[in-house]
């Protein structure tokens, strides 16, 4: 989380958080909403950045979930979040993959006459009192004509094993 541009430190040792790279049939856009809301300069070209006219995929990450049930105290400016779905929806993107929330979510939220599958990711190490917490990380994979998500959960430090029931995951667990 980003509130405060002077002390921007991911983007300072980084960069800017927007990228978009292509991976086999897959393409990949990075979203920086670690404040909440899109750069201005982004949102101007969201539908270039979602455009896969030669790849199989779109997957979509960013901090903040863009569905507003998800977004915690929600985004600066909603009215970002809504015109991103329009645009992944417009895209047809295959996955939206957020965090912020710090619990395990997978939805379907629909967009006009599309439903824009979207995974909260979990969390990787705070717990934010939503229950126990599944830690752990998503993994993503991509074959030809298919594309399969499923949740590696990695208990912390100490335990005895999972802390959860892979039978109540709302995403499967990896074999």
């Amino acid at each position: 989380d980003i509130y405060r541009w002077d002390v921007a430190s991911y983007n300072l040792t980084f960069g800017p958080g927007n990228h978009v790279s292509e991976l086999c049939t897959t393409r990949l856009v990075m979203l920086d909403t670690g404040n909440a809301q899109i750069a201005h300069s982004v949102q101007g070209r969201l539908p270039s950045m979602l455009e896969h006219p030669d790849h199989e995929h779109l997957i979509l990450g960013m901090h903040h979930p863009p569905y507003p049930k998800f977004t915690g105290a929600g985004w600066t400016r909603e009215d970002q979040a809504q015109a991103l779905l329009v645009e992944a929806a417009i895209a047809e993107a295959d996955l939206i993959i957020a965090g912020h929330y710090h619990a395990l979510r997978q939805f379907f939220a629909p967009i006009g006459d599309s439903m824009l599958r979207q995974i909260i990711a979990g969390t990787g190490g705070a717990d934010q009192g939503l229950g126990i917490p599944r830690y752990g990380y998503l993994r993503v994979e991509l074959a030809p004509g298919s594309m399969d998500v499923c949740f590696v959960e990695v208990p912390p430090l100490g335990s005895t094993g999972p802390l959860h029931d892979p039978a109540d995951s709302p995403v499967p667990y990896c074999d």
